[in-house]
C-alpha cells in the first residue's frame, strides 16, 4: 500500500490516463466534442512533479499550457462559427490545424525525450523497449487526427469555383454533397487510430507505473532534491487543485445552443472532481462514486433535454404531458446527483479550511449551496415548464454568475489561509 501510495505522489497515473481520453477523441470540422484542453491540463498536474527532475519534461509542461489555450480559443471560435459558411470552416479548421500540428510535434519531441532520460538514467528498461513505438504512433495519431479534420472541409474551394464555373458546377456540387460521408468516414478512421493510439500509451505508462526500482529510484531523488519540507508539497497541491476546481466551476454556467449545452456540466464534474483528488496525498477523499453518479445523471439530463425539450413554445398546451413528466423525472434525479456532488466536494474543502475559522467557512459554503439548489430549481422549472423558459434564461445566468464568483473566492480565502498556516 505505501508503494502504490508513493507512486501516486510523484506521477498521477490517473489524471496522466484521463487526460489522454480527453485527447483521443476525433474531430468534427471546429467541434472538439471532450475538449482536449481538458485532457492537456490533466496532463500537466498529472506530470508537474515529475517535470521537476528534467528540463525537456519541465518544457512539455510549459506547450501543455499553449495546447490547452489553443484548444479553448479552438471551443470559442465554434461557438462563434456555427453559422458560418464553409469558406469560413475550411480557414479556421486549417489554420488551427496548422498551429496545433506545430505545438504538438514539439511537445512529444520534449515530452518522450524527458521520459526517455529518465528512463535511461533510472534503470526503467521495461517501458523503454516500447518508447520508439509509441513515439511513431503518437505522431501518426495526431497528424491524421488534425488532417483528416481540415480535409472535408476543402469542399469548400469546390463550391466557390461552382460559382465561378457554372458549366462544371453539377459536378462540383455533387462532389461537395459527399461531405457528410467523408466526415462520418474520416471520423470512424480517427476513432480507430485513437482507440489504438490511447491502448498503447495507456500500456506504456502502466509499465512504467509497475517498474518499482525505477519508481523506487525517482522518488528518492525527488525527496532529496526537490522536497525540502512538507509545507512545499501541500502549497503546490492547494494551488493545482485551486486552478482545477476554479475552471470547472466555470463549466457549471448552463449556456445552450440548439438545445446543446456550449460549456457542458460533465466537463465540470471531471475538473471539480480532479481537483479534490489532487488533495488525496494530504488527506483521505471519498469522492468518486458521487462524482460517477453526477457524471452518469448529467449525460442523461443532456440526450433527455436533447430529446423531450421545447424551448420556444408559447402555449403549455403545444407541450406533449408525456415529454414532461420525462423531463421532471430526469431534471429531478440530475438535481440531485449534482447537489449531493458539489456538497461532498465542499466537505472535503471544509477539512482545509483554518481551524479558528472552520464553523463560519461551513456556514458560508452551506449557504451556496442553497443558492446553487435555487439555480437548480429554476432550471428544472425552465425545461418542464417551456413557456417560462426565455423568461428564466438571465435569472439563472445571474445566479450561476454569483455562485461561481462567491465559491471560488471562497475556495481562494481558505487555500491561502490553510497554506499560511503552513508555512508559519
Amino acid at each position: 500500500m505505501n508503494d502504490v501510495h508513493e507512486r501516486s505522489r510523484l506521477i498521477n497515473f490517473p489524471l496522466i490516463a484521463a487526460g489522454f481520453v480527453f485527447l483521443a477523441n476525433p474531430y468534427i470540422d471546429m467541434l472538439d466534442i471532450f475538449p482536449d484542453f481538458i485532457g492537456c491540463l490533466l496532463i500537466f498536474f498529472g506530470i508537474s512533479a515529475l517535470a521537476k527532475l528534467d528540463d525537456r519534461l519541465a518544457l512539455a509542461s510549459k506547450k501543455l499550457i499553449y495546447l490547452a489555450i489553443l484548444s479553448f480559443a479552438r471551443l470559442a471560435a465554434f461557438v462563434l462559427s456555427i453559422t458560418s459558411d464553409s469558406t469560413m470552416i475550411l480557414t479556421l479548421t486549417f489554420a488551427f490545424g496548422v498551429a496545433e500540428i506545430i505545438l504538438i510535434l514539439v511537445f512529444l519531441t520534449d515530452f518522450f525525450g524527458g521520459i526517455e532520460y529518465l528512463l535511461q538514467r533510472y534503470d526503467g528498461y521495461d517501458a523503454l523497449s516500447k518508447l520508439s513505438n509509441i513515439k511513431f504512433l503518437s505522431v501518426v495519431f495526431f497528424i491524421a487526427k488534425i488532417t483528416l479534420c481540415v480535409l472535408p472541409n476543402t469542399v469548400a474551394i469546390l463550391e466557390v469555383e461552382a460559382i465561378v464555373n457554372i458549366s462544371a458546377s453539377t459536378v462540383f456540387m455533387d462532389i461537395v454533397a459527399f461531405k457528410p460521408y467523408a466526415v462520418m468516414l474520416f471520423f470512424i478512421i480517427t476513432l480507430i487510430i485513437g482507440i489504438w493510439w490511447y491502448s498503447e500509451i495507456f500500456k506504456y505508462f502502466n509499465a512504467i507505473k509497475k517498474d518499482k526500482k525505477f519508481i523506487s529510484e525517482i522518488n528518492g531523488i525527488y525527496e532529496k532534491e526537490i522536497t525540502s519540507d512538507k509545507a512545499v508539497s501541500v502549497v503546490s497541491s492547494m494551488r493545482r487543485s485551486f486552478i482545477l476546481t476554479a475552471v470547472g466551476l466555470v463549466f457549471l454556467l448552463d449556456i445552450m445552443i440548439e438545445k446543446i449545452s456550449v460549456l457542458p456540466d460533465i466537463i465540470a464534474t471531471l475538473l471539480i472532481w480532479a481537483g479534490a483528488v489532487t488533495l488525496k496525498k494530504q488527506k483521505r477523499i471519498e469522492l468518486t462514486a458521487p462524482a460517477v453518479l453526477a457524471f452518469l445523471c448529467q449525460i442523461i439530463y443532456a440526450v433527455c433535454v436533447k430529446r423531450y425539450a421545447y424551448i420556444e413554445i408559447t402555449r403549455l398546451a403545444d407541450f406533449p404531458v408525456k415529454n414532461a413528466v420525462i423531463l421532471a423525472a430526469v431534471g429531478a434525479l440530475y438535481s440531485i446527483a449534482c447537489f449531493f456532488f458539489l456538497s461532498e466536494v465542499f466537505n472535503v474543502l471544509c477539512e482545509f479550511a483554518a481551524r479558528r475559522k472552520a464553523a463560519a467557512f461551513s456556514l458560508r459554503l452551506k449557504k451556496l449551496l442553497v443558492v446553487y439548489a435555487f439555480y437548480l430549481i429554476l432550471t428544472v422549472i425552465g425545461i418542464t415548464l417551456p413557456t417560462v423558459y426565455i423568461t428564466l434564461i438571465l435569472p439563472r445566468i445571474i445566479v450561476m454568475v454569483i455562485f461561481i464568483i462567491m465559491t471560488i473566492k471562497q475556495y481562494y480565502i481558505t487555500y491561502d489561509e490553510y497554506t499560511a498556516e503552513l508555512q508559519q
